[in-house]
């Protein structure tokens, strides 16, 4: 699934949350690869599901851009918590 949107839609933020994104252009997001449909890994190797669906329109609205980092819960988990991952 594609999600578009246009520039209407973008967000007002404050300063503080644009100089944010300036200095943050890009967040690391957990992606679990076996959880259809929120998220999963399809056949051609593609994170995809409801969950970076979702996550990609917000992300679309402030400017900013993802990296989903794909690996097991319990491996994903200890990168939050060491502070490895943003989301």
């Amino acid at each position: 699934m594609v999600v578009s949107v246009s520039a209407e839609s973008a967000l007002e933020l404050t300063e503080q949350e644009r100089a944010w994104i300036r200095l943050n252009p890009e967040i690391t997001v957990a992606a679990t690869p076996d959880w259809p449909p929120f998220e999963f890994v399809d056949k051609g190797g593609q994170y995809r599901g409801v969950t970076i669906d979702f996550l990609r329109a917000i992300a679309d609205r402030v400017g900013l851009k993802l990296k989903p980092v794909v690996a097991p819960w319990d491996e994903l988990l200890d990168q939050l918590r060491a502070g490895e991952l943003d989301v």
